[in-house]
Parts: C-alpha cells; sequence; structure tokens
C-alpha cells in the first residue's frame, strides 16, 4: 500500500516539476531573446541566398556576433496576398525562440481602384491588413511552448504542435546552411 501512494504521489508531482522546468526555460529563453535585441546593433549582418520560393521573393539575412556565431536569422517571404516575417534565434549554434509575423492583404497590392473596378473586387487597403502572429520556444531540437496569435498556448498533445514544430526545425536547419555558405 506503500508502494502505491508512494508512485501516487510521484505521479501527481511529476506534471508539476515539468510546468516548472518548461516556465524556467521560458524565462531563460526570453531573456536570451531580449539579450540578442540588445545586442543587435552590435551583430555584424549579412544578406544571403535563402534558396526559398515565394511569388514576390524572399530575403534573408544573418546576424552574427564578434566572434562569428549566428544569433539571428530573419527571413521575409513576399507573396502576392501578403508577407511573413519570420526570426529565428539562437543560443551555442541551436535554436531556441521563432517569431512569425504574418500580414495577409484584403487583395493583391496591384489592385487599384481602377482594376478593382473592373474586377468587381476591393481594391488594395493597407488599413485592412490582418496581421497574425506566432511564436516557437525551443529547448534541445524540440518544440516545448507555441503561442498562437492570441498569445494561447498550444497543446503539445495537438497534432499540429508536433508538425510544426519538425518544420520549424527543418527550415532553420535550412536557412543556417544557406547563411553558413556565405559566412
Amino acid at each position: 500500500m506503500k508502494r502505491f501512494i508512494l508512485i501516487l504521489a510521484l505521479g501527481l508531482m511529476l506534471p508539476s516539476t515539468y510546468a516548472v522546468s518548461t516556465e524556467a526555460l521560458i524565462t531563460e529563453i526570453r531573456q536570451h531573446y531580449h539579450s540578442i535585441h540588445q545586442q543587435r546593433p552590435k551583430l555584424k549582418g549579412k544578406e544571403f541566398d535563402a534558396g526559398l520560393q515565394a511569388t514576390e521573393g524572399v530575403e534573408a539575412k544573418a546576424f552574427r556576433d564578434a566572434k562569428g556565431e549566428l544569433k539571428l536569422i530573419k527571413t521575409i517571404a513576399y507573396g502576392e496576398m501578403g508577407k511573413t516575417f519570420s526570426e529565428y534565434y539562437f543560443q551555442s549554434q541551436q535554436l531556441i525562440f521563432v517569431l512569425t509575423s504574418t500580414h495577409r492583404y484584403n487583395a493583391p497590392m496591384y489592385v487599384d481602384e481602377k482594376a478593382a473596378k473592373e474586377l468587381g473586387v476591393a481594391p488594395f487597403d493597407p488599413k485592412k491588413t490582418v496581421v497574425t502572429e506566432d511564436r516557437y520556444y525551443f529547448n534541445q531540437g524540440q518544440l516545448i511552448r507555441w503561442l498562437d496569435n492570441k498569445k494561447r498556448s498550444i497543446a503539445p498533445t495537438q497534432p499540429a504542435f508536433v508538425t510544426q514544430g519538425k518544420a520549424i526545425l527543418q527550415m532553420s536547419q535550412h536557412l543556417v546552411s544557406k547563411a553558413q555558405a556565405v559566412q
């Protein structure tokens, strides 16, 4: 009976221990993210070909410290109906945080009043652009938290959580390899 109670007690403690350790990791990641932002003016940026496709093109830039250590990769993917800004933050060559900001236009930028009238649609209006942001926190190559546009945490049990984590890691590895080629 004592063994059962001990096992039950340990089982109840593990989820809270996981939550505490995850929160500690998130706090550490946020501190490092802010540190990179403070260092940003001192980081050396270099544009590179990301090898990515978007209807209107992709810009990519890698930022390194004085020692040459990669700290940040920024990309902008331009499309007919919007653009996506992505920022990949690194600590000791490991991805720790990604911020994506997607801007969805109400119409393509080239649809002015005249074209809109001819097509029977609304013209492009920058005031109608919808912006969404997602935040992804990583530890040792694993997504540990995903905050959606409303800063709600997506449950790790959701299939999209695992899929999105793998996709972002693959993209960051791709970008790092492309950035290394122009170092």
